[in-house]
């Protein structure tokens, strides 16, 4: 979870909005490399498993925007939905992390779509097991500008960024090849930017998914939805 960097109603309603998302079929990238193995894959068919995901709770540090609670977190015809809109007062989002699988490399794909915002930010990454930096983002920013990619290294936080456009608020996969020599961050299979040297980390991380404010929301905001159908993990060999 980001917690050490600035950045980035009725109930009629909220169920009529929420039967809008199409159920996806479940897809898989492009044949990977022989070396990753397929060590999960997450459909969210039978809801949202608390013993692989861990939802997060409180409010992000050195963000005076955000707020999490682990009830914008569900599990809805088959995805996963981390749930934007106002709730006791202030404006709160989601996140969830794969808890139960930490690993040193592998492969990373999330299938998902973001509504679109200009206020509310999403980020698909890896966070360390233990300390912070290392910590890679391999989609990240507000649906309105696209991705960004992001690796942080080194206990000055020292950054390298890529960035590619590309229409969030339809069904994409994001995710990123991490091998003890690159990371090569990928676009419905297709590699759009390699980072090597210092910015590849060599430890234990976890993948995350998270939605947050990067402004003061305007109250009239509606609900805005991060919606992620597929999760695959493939471990290095």
């Amino acid at each position: 979870m980001k917690t050490r960097r600035n950045r980035r109603a009725s109930v009629a309603a909220v169920l009529a909005g929420l039967a809008t998302l199409l159920t996806p079929t479940a897809h898989a990238d492009a044949a990977v490399g022989s070396h990753f193995s397929l060590k999960l894959h997450d459909t969210f068919t039978a809801g949202l498993d608390t013993s692989r995901w861990g939802t997060y709770e409180g409010q992000p540090g050195g963000n005076p925007y955000g707020y999490w609670k682990h009830s914008h977190v569900q599990a809805y015809h088959g995805a996963a939905l981390l749930r934007g809109y106002s709730d006791s007062g202030r404006y709160v989002t989601g996140g969830m992390m794969l808890n139960s699988v930490a690993q040193t490399y592998g492969k990373y794909v999330v299938r998902a779509r973001f509504d679109k915002s200009t206020t509310i930010a999403h980020a698909m990454l890896l966070w360390p097991t233990s300390g912070w930096p290392p910590e890679v983002d391999f989609s990240e920013g507000p649906t309105t500008q696209g991705v960004m990619a992001t690796s942080h290294w080194a206990s000055g936080n020292s950054q390298q960024h890529a960035f590619k456009k590309v229409d969030m608020t339809q069904w994409h996969t994001y995710g990123v090849e991490w091998t003890p020599t690159r990371l090569a961050y990928t676009i419905d299979g297709a590699i759009w930017a390699t980072m090597t040297g210092a910015a590849v980390p060599h430890q234990p991380m976890k993948l995350a998914i998270q939605t947050v404010p990067v402004s003061n929301v305007p109250a009239s905001t509606p609900e805005v939805r991060l919606s992620i159908a597929d999760v695959y993990v493939w471990s290095y060999r």
